[in-house]
């Protein structure tokens, strides 16, 4: 690691944890790759094309929050 990015770390340490958040949430957004960005908007669009040709498919949230818990439960069970 470079000094500049060493000193840059400490001073970026120094800051309040909100700012620190803030700053991370940036340097994450600005590292990420066009290709990821690219590949996740592909999935995006494959989904909703899905949901426009299947609607009959979709579930209201109270469903799929009680169908999450099933599942959960059951892996909980196997677990034990």
């Amino acid at each position: 690691m470079s000094e500049d990015a060493q000193a840059l770390l400490t001073k970026a340490l120094e800051l309040p944890l909100e700012d620190q958040q803030w700053l991370t949430d940036r340097l994450i957004e600005e590292t990420e790759s066009d290709e990821d960005d690219a590949e996740w908007q592909a999935e995006l669009e494959r989904r909703l094309e899905d949901v426009e040709k299947h609607p009959e498919q979709l579930i209201d949230g109270a469903e799929a929050m009680r169908e999450v818990r099933e599942m959960l439960a059951a892996m909980r069970e196997d677990a034990a």
